[in-house]
């Protein structure tokens, strides 16, 4: 009953938000976003992802993409949007990041790309949730080098104990 209510929650929230951008937004621009509720008592998620690149779910070595909702906001306001609410588990590591971490490129134009984003995840999954981050953005930073960056990156990462 209570996975319920977080449900109905987050999609009077994620219709609401989708009704304004669509309202605000002019023709070709459009909202992504990943919406969550971690509920520390239960040890769940409840999310939607909108669009967003999706939160790695990182369990025992393996990932897991939070991927479950629907298009990006202010598109359409009909738009229906899935919900999903995951169990975590004790030495689970959430990663939520932006599309500036992988679309990062070198002097090369070659991108860091998705793949060595989740090998770096899973490399790093062990450490604190500072560390991994710092430890991440070290091996971008490696590949890019001084390369000028066009997008902003933004991660947070959390640990479940």
């Amino acid at each position: 009953a209570e996975d319920e209510c977080k449900v109905i929650v987050v999609k009077e929230i994620i219709s609401r938000l989708n009704e304004m951008a669509s309202r605000e937004c002019r023709n070709g621009e459009f909202v992504t976003l990943f919406y969550a509720i971690l509920d520390v008592e239960d040890k769940t998620i409840t999310y939607c992802n909108c669009g967003h690149e999706p939160t790695m779910l990182i369990r025992n070595g393996q990932i897991m993409e939070l991927e479950k909702g629907g298009i990006v906001l202010g598109v359409d306001t009909q738009a229906k949007y899935e919900i999903e609410t995951v169990e975590l588990k004790e030495g689970d590591c959430l990663l939520f990041y932006t599309d500036g971490l992988v679309d990062a490129v070198n002097f090369d134009g070659e991108l860091w790309g998705r793949e060595r984003m989740l090998t770096s995840a899973q490399k790093f999954a062990a450490d604190s949730a500072e560390q991994m981050i710092k430890n991440m953005l070290g091996y971008r930073r490696r590949f890019v080098g001084l390369a000028r960056q066009l997008d902003d990156t933004s991660i947070v990462v959390v640990k479940v104990v």
